[in-house]
């Protein structure tokens, strides 16, 4: 079995060339099928920052025979316009891995798990694409008697089970935990992914937490002396870039999944922003360097023209409309536990949580994303006798903001209903359409107990009356 495995790509022409005939037409076909190798390439500067391209079809596009790849790849030429898998529902979910490859320990072991969500747009509304980061050590069930694992090695077990199952076996786990349908894939190596920023020239990071680490891994079983990234701006390489994704005991707090997972965002953000400036989608020189790149450390079971249609539905996305989204300690429903037995550090479900809140998280996504970026400081007051109601509401809703504040009301009556006040002037309105979607109550920007308000002042005071005691009910 290969202990290879590679992440996204895009195709290159597999034709059975004689060696004479290889020779004189290597150029012409290039030439001839670059516009659509270089429009995958903005595809996988949404999804995986800039990474998609055509490449050695057979060895990429996997369960595929020889001639449904051929037949696949002359569609590119006549158009099909078959809807993607999810697009007529308005969702597309690609499963996005990076794995260590051929020469690094574990070398199939999911190093990055990313779920990538395409809503097209529609109308005069703009598309989005939301990206989920899955902890690699979030504890999961596998079949065939491996029971309780982590999530980083369903890739592993199913290789082991039969040579291109790895992936297979990661989407069943992560549709189990999620409830969504996640037909596509695509595996990246960590050679692939340092050489893709090279051929990019580099990216731009601006570090905004420093740390060191004296455990990263060298390519010989043992460490590199202690590699550091001061804070700020900073010019990135292929192999600079992979330690500061993949750094796992990293000072200052950047040693957990979580801290990766925001630095992984980061990245992939960067080398977007990167493939857009280098004008990648018509510089053919850049496309050829990638093309060669990536023969060997990518798979994917999208089809040609499943690519091309991606790309079409994809290629107006702005920037401001990639969304990253991360399973961590802000969502209120993942825990770090230590298992007895071993003293391994696991990541799992918080006590009184089930895999169906982890599902209703995740099904709110896209909202708890774009009300992030609102940055809102919400205040929940209990004007009821019920005990802790104000603390409920504000533990449901802790994955929707990232800084809430609890009090009694300060008024005299109990009250029946519930109250939103905005105290934002307007400027937060995904944050009030968020609320307002939950509690379905009124709306008022008179709130009448300002100097009781806790400092700094919170942009909106939820206060809570006797309904909202079904709304969040007691654990």
């Amino acid at each position: 079995m290969k202990k290879r495995l590679l992440l996204i790509a895009i195709l290159r022409p597999a034709f059975n060339l004689s060696k004479k005939d290889n020779s004189k037409n290597k150029f012409y076909k290039r030439k001839k099928f670059w516009w659509s190798l270089a429009t995958i390439i903005v595809i996988a500067g949404v999804l995986w920052g800039g990474f998609w391209l055509f490449s050695m079809g057979k060895r990429i596009f996997q369960g595929s025979s020889p001639f449904s790849f051929f037949s696949s790849f002359g569609s590119l030429v006549t158009s099909d316009d078959t809807p993607l898998l999810g697009e007529d529902e308005g969702e597309i979910n690609i499963l996005l891995l990076g794995i260590g490859g051929a020469g690094h320990e574990g070398g199939t072991l999911a190093d990055t798990i990313i779920l990538a969500s395409v809503h097209p747009g529609q109308d005069d509304k703009p598309g989005e694409v939301s990206l989920l980061s899955v902890p690699r050590d979030f504890i999961v069930f596998l079949p065939a008697g491996y029971d309780y694992r982590k999530i980083n090695s369903a890739y592993a077990y199913g290789e082991l089970a039969g040579e291109g199952q790895g992936a297979q076996w990661m989407q069943d786990v992560i549709e189990d935990w999620t409830g969504l349908s996640v037909p596509y894939y695509a595996v990246i190596d960590f050679t692939g992914f340092e050489q893709v920023i090279d051929d990019l020239e580099g990216i731009e990071i601006n570090v905004g937490n420093g740390f060191s680490d004296s455990s990263y891994p060298d390519n010989n079983y043992g460490y590199l002396p202690t590699i550091t990234f001061e804070k700020g701006p900073q010019h990135m390489d292929g192999q600079r870039a992979l330690q500061f994704v993949r750094s796992r005991y990293g000072t200052n707090g950047e040693g957990s999944d979580f801290a990766r997972s925001r630095r992984q965002q980061q990245v992939l953000s960067a080398i977007k922003q990167k493939a857009t400036e280098l004008r990648i989608s018509t510089n053919l020189g850049t496309v050829t360097k990638l093309l060669d790149t990536f023969a060997d450390n990518f798979k994917t079971n999208m089809t040609p023209p499943e690519l091309k249609k991606l790309y079409d539905l994809t290629k107006e996305i702005s920037q401001e409309n990639i969304l990253p989204f991360a399973l961590d300690y802000s969502t209120g429903i993942i825990c770090n536990e230590l298992v007895e037995e071993t003293g391994a550090a696991v990541i799992t479900v918080c006590p009184g949580n089930t895999k169906e809140d982890v599902r209703r998280v995740v099904a709110d996504r896209f909202n708890i994303s774009r009300t992030q970026k609102e940055s809102p400081l919400i205040e929940f007051q209990n004007a009821t006798k019920v005990n802790f109601l104000a603390q409920r509401a504000a533990d449901e809703l802790t994955s929707e903001f990232t800084e809430t504040v609890t009090a009694n009301y300060p008024g005299e009556d109990l009250l029946e209903t519930s109250i939103i006040y905005d105290l934002s002037g307007g400027t937060k309105p995904l944050t009030l359409s968020f609320l307002t979607s939950k509690l379905s109550v009124p709306v008022l920007t008179d709130y009448p107990f300002i100097e009781a308000l806790s400092d700094p002042k919170p942009d909106f005071v939820v206060v809570l009356g006797q309904d909202a005691a079904v709304k969040f009910p007691l654990k």
